[in-house]
């Protein structure tokens, strides 16, 4: 019954009105269509340009949730209109809809020929007002701190130039955002004065209780505007001295020597003095006795000077070379001449200890004194040569004759007590069983060295840490001495010169400093040579896997007393010099690095006080000295150690040596710690890191004297 109705219904139409009804459904279903590919695309594309108009970055604006709004705004229109127009078509009577929305329709349009004209410019004016301040802005910085400014300086200058243009955009952008904010609640007719009442509270409110913050934040836009410091030079700040090591509007941090970083508010700051601003000097006051020549004194410091300024390593950190300026002062035990010279930044402290060093060593050669203060005791009218002790009577001086049958005695009685006291009290640098485990002092068999050296094709292989520098409880803390660095400079100008090392290779050519010399770092693994860094391909599948893990330990390891991690790319270091309990340290590492699912099929290896994972690749100190061997095609090798993993690199060498006419010792580096497997793998021995400065110093003048 029901159907036979709806067929009366439908077929009780026209024609016309049938046609009709389907031209509407057809075109309601095109507007959906339209809307759906025409007008989404439409909308996102025109809010996504919108967004990033700097007004409504600042209000957070967020494209996707607006687009997602609008969107439905449109659809609703779309729906709305295009269904109102098919019911029309269709014979519904539509005429109080269209009245209203006609009413509806005359009020916006009054609203926007007057209220919403006047939104609309106020939104365009702060708009514009805005792009050009923000245009403005930049380039009236960047002309008042990039004047005049080259190279790093500009570099520098460029990076405060960009916090202050930051600071700068920000301002400009919410002031006029809160202007053209406050017209347009204007316009809208919304009550504005409860609402400049409230901030005016609040304004007042942040005054007093942010009124420091406020006094940082000027200091700080003075302090970059002015370039008074800036990150990496040495200040003295707010009666602190060290290395600037972030600088921003609110506070200053400072790292001294001792490691420990201060921070400091800008605007507690009234006094800050840059030792590194644009160069920095060498300041050395030098006192020699009064016999001496002056002349002949300032010839030899002035030499030094040139000498220092033409070195390969030093002479690029020397703007002006060391020279004698004028005798400076008439002291009680000498006569002071001042030496002035101009360095780069923050390299005047190396270039002095430098010129030190080498000062002592020429005015020995010379024969010039270097005062100082004596003292005379006098022990009394009783006092009598017998009372000085029995040990100390053997090492005294002879007794000189005063030509009346009586003795001067000439000895200073608290110098040979002092010197027994530091006799019985010095403690021994290595035991006898540790020397005769490493074989004979290396540098008792310099004859054996010099041949090697002189049938060519000798090569150098070195580790760093507890070899060429003392092990530091801190890895970043490592330096080699300027003696050490300046031998490996005249060593590697003739022989093939490696530092074998677990460090990375950037970490090892920062601590050594010179291009000269080939860097296999990682143990082998990373190699820099002649500019050029590269991984073997073995392990670069790995690198991803060993840093996630760095990231994994660094978390579980953060609360361990003491333990400092190394993510040196293809490995990773686990230091735990610094724990007050290093047997928990070292159990707490070896559980952390077990559970660790990304720890799977990686090597676990442990040092001295360090536990190493890397790559479970068949490379070692050993493979990277065997291919270096061959690749520089030597004939003769010494390779110094004082690790575990340096035994690796002993045993090819004895590999080697086996197997071919080729010459070569291993050299164990004695020391507190020394493994016993290195100093029975080592052919010779090198008592402490002094004896490898000694033995160095020793075969760079060899090789010099060819």
């Amino acid at each position: 019954m029901n159907a036979q109705i709806a067929d009366e219904t439908l077929f009780s139409f026209t024609q016309t009105q049938q046609w009709q009804l389907l031209l509407s459904g057809a075109g309601l279903v095109l507007a959906l269509l339209a809307l759906h590919f025409i007008g989404r695309p439409l909308v996102r594309r025109s809010v996504r340009r919108l967004s990033r108009n700097p007004l409504l970055e600042v209000l957070q604006f967020q494209d996707a949730r607006i687009a997602g709004w609008v969107e439905r705004l449109v659809a609703i229109v779309f729906i709305a209109s295009t269904g109102l127009a098919a019911a029309g078509i269709s014979g519904v009577d539509i005429v109080v809809a269209t009245d209203w929305l006609k009413s509806v329709g005359a009020n916006v349009v009054t609203w926007v020929g007057f209220n919403g004209l006047r939104v609309f410019l106020i939104v365009v004016l702060a708009y514009l007002a805005n792009r050009a301040l923000l245009r403005v802005v930049p380039l009236t910085v960047r002309s008042a701190m990039l004047r005049g400014k080259q190279d790093i300086e500009l570099e520098e200058a460029s990076k405060r130039a960009n916090a202050l243009i930051q600071v700068g955009n920000y301002i400009v952008t919410a002031t006029i955002s809160v202007l053209a904010g406050f017209m347009v609640l204007a316009e809208l007719d919304v009550n504005i004065a409860p609402v400049l009442a409230g901030v005016g509270v609040i304004g007042i409110a942040l005054g007093f209780g942010a009124q420091n913050l406020v006094r940082d934040m000027i200091a700080g836009i003075f302090i970059l505007g002015e370039d008074q410091y800036g990150v990496g030079d040495v200040a003295a700040v707010g009666g602190k001295i060290g290395l600037v090591e972030a600088v921003n509007l609110r506070r200053t941090l400072l790292r001294d020597l001792d490691g420990i970083v201060h921070i400091i508010p800008n605007g507690e700051i009234s006094t800050a003095s840059n030792y590194t601003k644009g160069y920095s000097r060498v300041n050395l006051d030098i006192s020699v006795a009064y016999k001496e020549d002056l002349d002949h004194v300032i010839r030899v410091l002035n030499r030094v000077g040139s000498e220092l300024a033409k070195d390969n390593y030093y002479g690029p950190l020397i703007m002006e070379p060391p020279r004698a300026l004028r005798v400076n002062s008439f002291d009680d035990s000498g006569i002071t001449i001042k030496v002035l010279g101009v360095t780069r930044p923050i390299r005047q402290w190396e270039v002095t200890g430098e010129l030190r060093r080498r000062i002592k060593r020429e005015f020995d050669m010379e024969g010039i004194e270097i005062p100082f203060p004596h003292q005379t005791i006098y022990w009394g009218t009783d006092s009598h040569p017998a009372a000085v002790p029995r040990a100390a009577a053997a090492s005294r001086p002879a007794a000189r004759d005063g030509g009346d049958g009586q003795e001067d005695h000439l000895v200073d009685p608290w110098a040979v007590a002092r010197e027994d006291q530091e006799q019985v009290q010095e403690p021994e640098t290595m035991t006898t069983a540790a020397a005769d485990a490493a074989g004979d002092d290396l540098r008792e068999h310099m004859d054996q060295v010099r041949e090697m050296w002189r049938a060519g094709g000798m090569g150098l292989f070195l580790d760093l840490d507890g070899t060429l520098a003392a092990i530091s409880p801190r890895p970043e803390g490592v330096s080699i001495a300027p003696a050490v660095r300046q031998a490996l400079t005249d060593i590697a100008a003739k022989v093939s010169v490696t530092v074998l090392t677990g460090r990375s290779v950037s970490d090892a050519q920062r601590i050594i400093g010179l291009s000269s010399v080939t860097y296999a770092g990682n143990h082998g693994v990373e190699w820099l040579d002649k500019g050029a860094v590269y991984v073997i391909p073995e392990v670069e599948r790995y690198i991803r896997q060993v840093n996630s893990l760095a990231g994994v330990l660094q978390r579980n390891l953060k609360n361990v007393d003491g333990v400092i991690l190394e993510d040196k790319g293809p490995s990773i270091s686990l230091h735990y010099r610094l724990s007050q309990t290093p047997l928990q340290a070292r159990e707490r590492i070896l559980e952390a690095v077990t559970q660790a699912p990304e720890s799977r099929g990686l090597r676990v290896r442990e040092g001295k006080m360090v536990i190493e994972v890397r790559a479970p690749v068949d490379w070692d100190k050993g493979a990277a000295l065997r291919w270096m061997v061959g690749d520089r095609k030597l004939r003769s090798a010494l390779a110094i150690g004082d690790d575990l993993t340096d035994v690796d690199g002993f045993r090819v060498l004895t590999q080697i040596k086996h197997e071919s006419d080729f010459r070569g010792f291993s050299v164990a580096v004695l020391g507190p710690n020394t493994p016993g497997e290195v100093l029975l793998a080592a052919d010779y021995h090198l008592p402490s890191i002094e004896g490898v400065e000694v033995f160095l110093t020793l075969l760079a003048e060899m090789v010099k004297k060819k």
